[in-house]
């Protein structure tokens, strides 16, 4: 089998386009999902714990702050987070932990809407599943 000559420019052309709407495309709808909570928390007579996430939309986005619903999901139950008086996009959710634990598993979901050509369409995103344990004191 025998190469012409223009099938290289034209594979180069093709990985060339590819690779700008790459760049151009990404960050379009970027949204970045940042866990406050740390890992270990101080071991708390109530069992009330706050966890803490920042929403950051990127500036070149189409996401509408406005339509950003945050959730958390432990034991595989969605618990819609609140807007915290931390600041702008941060959201809480106080979750009582069981008697008989000393350890959680969750992950945030959010879900929003991006503006395209005038209409909202519907989007989600989340995070990556994050463990947080309780310290005694003692």
């Amino acid at each position: 089998m025998q190469n012409s000559l223009l099938s290289h420019p034209r594979k180069f052309i093709a990985w060339l386009t590819m690779a700008l709407s790459l760049v151009f495309l990404t960050g379009c709808e970027t949204i970045t999902l940042t866990n406050l909570t740390p890992g270990n928390l101080p071991e708390n007579p109530s069992r009330i714990y706050t966890i803490t996430m920042r929403v950051t939309t990127s500036r070149s986005s189409a996401v509408t702050p406005q339509n950003i619903t945050p959730y958390i999901i432990i034991d595989g139950k969605n618990y819609q987070m609140a807007k915290s008086r931390l600041g702008e996009n941060i959201f809480e959710y106080d979750y009582q932990l069981p008697a008989n634990r000393t350890e959680m598993a969750y992950y945030f979901l959010v879900k929003y809407e991006v503006e395209l050509n005038g209409r909202l369409e519907p989007r989600e995103t989340y995070s990556e599943l994050t463990r947080a344990s309780t310290v005694n004191r003692y």
